[in-house]
């Protein structure tokens, strides 16, 4: 899997805060820097592509951090550094858009409720927050379901796999019969181009992967109908030492069935 892992949204230059049972009191200074620390990565993909416009503020007893999204992203946690220290202080009572798949959009909220995890309050200087984020390989496309389609086939478009080598590889990240059904129904199909023929697919929530049309890999004659024909194969066997698989071409998209010897590309999903 590609992803990148960064920590946005660092508050310094003096940031204040006292908290006690009766009352949160936030203040800031004129100068606020909003600081990215890229940890590693192997794509060295910087995440102020994707997380913008972080702020902070006071609401009652509770710190709210807003941020701004450019890409489907996984806030992972946030965490709290007081006094130039590099101990994590955690922050456990967090709701809204934190700990989930994030779709892109303004205005992202993180409520945190201090009193909730220190009841008895503390006080610090230089508070700095950070969102940790891992930049995800999966789209949410709104479906019923919850599944998640990756961006991208696996080992990429000339990659091909048999029934038993993708079971044995990629387990249940393999979508089922049911998983590629609720695709094609649920979703608008439009046959395009996109460097290769095939379909933009996109969800009910406006969110869209691509799946080339690059054929199939016969188990007697070899690859066949690059840029004509798309064959996305499924882990629900059928008799006969056959799978079902997603099938199109530029007049439609159906479900079918081949031989479990057969290459077919995979689309893996997120459960």
């Amino acid at each position: 899997m590609r992803y990148t892992i960064g920590f946005i949204g660092c508050f310094m230059e003096r940031v204040e805060v006292e908290i006690d049972k009766k009352s949160l009191i936030l203040h800031f200074m004129r100068k606020i820097y909003v600081l990215i620390l890229l940890l590693f990565s192997t794509l060295f993909v910087m995440a102020q592509e994707y997380v913008t416009n972080v702020r902070a503020l006071q609401e009652g007893q509770k710190i709210v951090l807003l941020y701004d999204l450019t890409k489907d992203t996984y806030i992972r946690q946030v965490n709290m550094r007081v006094d130039g220290t590099q101990r994590c202080i955690p922050m456990y009572s967090l709701k809204g858009d934190v700990d989930k798949l994030i779709s892109a959009g303004k205005n992202k909220r993180i409520e945190y409720d201090v009193l909730l995890d220190y009841a008895g309050g503390f006080r610090a200087e230089n508070v700095v927050f950070e969102i940790q984020s891992i930049l995800s390989d999966y789209v949410d496309l709104g479906l019923p379901s919850g599944t998640l389609w990756k961006n991208a086939n696996e080992g990429g478009d000339n990659a091909r796999y048999t029934y038993d080598e993708a079971v044995s590889e990629f387990g249940n990240k393999l979508p089922t019969k049911r998983q590629l059904q609720e695709l094609i129904n649920k979703c608008t199909w439009k046959w395009t181009q996109n460097g290769v023929k095939g379909y933009k697919v996109t969800g009910p929530n406006g969110n869209s992967i691509f799946l080339p049309a690059v054929g199939y890999r016969d188990c007697e004659v070899g690859v066949r109908y690059i840029g004509t024909y798309g064959y996305y194969l499924s882990s629900t066997p059928r008799a006969y030492e056959s799978a079902w698989s997603l099938y199109f071409d530029s007049s439609g998209v159906d479900m079918d069935y081949g031989e479990r010897c057969d290459g077919l590309s995979v689309r893996l999903v997120q459960n």
